[in-house]
């Protein structure tokens, strides 16, 4: 019996040797063939991070133009047939009143940064040479503070509702109210009539 027990213990050491490494190496190797990549992924060009890149004047410009060239009305449209709330019609003025004081700021501050760069060059020609240069230089720096002064009385119209937000807000308050009537005349007319 001996020689049975040992027969039989050897036999299931090879068989758990077995299952250890053969039986599961074809599947391992499977396995790796498929999901496990061997190689190293070669270098591939990653995009570079965005650096912080000062608005220019045509962006600046472009994103006021933008706000206020947008197609209110039917935005309007839109958000008083689906929400017809007139709390959502009040946070969406407020949205927009933020949002244009957001653009203005925004132009208040590049043109700022632009007075600075224009007093700095001015001071930097101050010989008899570049008169005619510092004066055309001058010139675009009074224009510019006279631009600031119209967008900050623009900035505290706005904050008012009056000014560059006047226009928007009227046209997104007649698509807003379209858009609840158009709501309330389908919603009447998909209900079913009812005879007494």
């Amino acid at each position: 019996m001996n020689w049975f027990k040992r027969k039989k213990a050897s036999s299931s050491e090879m068989e758990n040797s077995a299952i250890g490494t053969h039986a599961l190496n074809p599947q391992m190797e499977k396995f790796e063939r498929i999901f496990i990549e061997k190689e190293e992924p070669a270098n591939q060009a990653r995009p570079s991070q965005a650096t912080n890149i000062e608005p220019t004047e045509a962006s600046s410009k472009s994103s006021l133009l933008l706000f206020l060239n947008t197609d209110y009305d039917q935005q309007g449209y839109s958000d008083g047939y689906n929400f017809h709330s007139e709390r959502y019609l009040e946070l969406k003025v407020e949205e927009l009143q933020g949002d244009c004081l957001m653009y203005l700021e925004s132009e208040i501050n590049r043109l700022q940064a632009e007075a600075y760069n224009l007093t700095t060059q001015i001071r930097s020609y101050r010989s008899e040479d570049f008169i005619e240069l510092r004066d055309q230089l001058e010139l675009r720096h009074e224009q510019v503070h006279e631009a600031i002064g119209k967008y900050v009385a623009q900035k505290d119209m706005v904050a008012v509702g009056q000014g560059f937000l006047q226009k928007p807000i009227a046209k997104y308050k007649a698509g807003y109210f379209k858009g609840v009537f158009q709501y309330q005349e389908l919603e009447i007319l998909s209900k079913p009539l009812t005879i007494l």
